[in-house]
C-alpha cells in the first residue's frame, strides 16, 4: 500500500481480496502484470499520491503527460492470469524500483502536472 505522505506498507496475500472489495475500487494495470487499485468514490477527497503515480508511470507505457495522476492510497498488487489479485514477487519489486531512473524531464512534467492539479 503506498500512502499519498509516500509510506510504503505491506498487506498480506490473504487481505488484499477483502481491502479492495465493492464497486468502490477500480484498478490500472502496469506492464508485467501489476496492478495499481484505487478508491474512485474517495479519489477526489485526495492530493495526488505522488509516489504512486511515478510507479505507474515507471512501469506502465503512459508517457508524463498522459499518466492518470492517482490520489488517495493506492495498492499496487500483482495479477494472477485469472485476473486475481495477488502479492508481489521479487521480480515485481525490481520492476517497481525503475521509478528512481525516470528520466528528468519525466520528473519535471509530472512535478507540473501534480502542482497544477492535474
Amino acid at each position: 500500500m503506498v500512502t499519498p505522505d509516500g509510506g510504503i506498507g505491506v498487506v498480506p496475500p490473504n487481505a488484499i481480496d477483502r481491502l479492495i472489495e465493492g464497486p468502490q475500487w477500480d484498478a490500472l494495470s502496469g506492464r508485467h502484470g501489476l496492478v495499481f487499485w484505487f478508491n474512485v468514490v474517495a479519489n477526489q477527497r485526495h492530493e495526488v499520491n505522488r509516489l504512486a503515480t511515478q510507479l505507474l508511470l515507471a512501469t506502465s507505457g503512459w508517457s508524463a503527460d498522459d499518466v492518470p495522476l492517482l490520489r488517495g492510497p493506492v495498492l499496487v498488487a500483482a495479477k494472477l492470469p485469472s485476473g486475481a489479485p495477488t502479492a508481489l514477487s521479487m521480480a515485481h519489486f525490481e520492476l517497481l524500483n525503475a521509478w528512481s531512473t525516470l528520466s528528468w524531464r519525466a520528473r519535471r512534467t509530472l512535478r507540473h502536472r501534480i502542482a497544477g492539479g492535474g
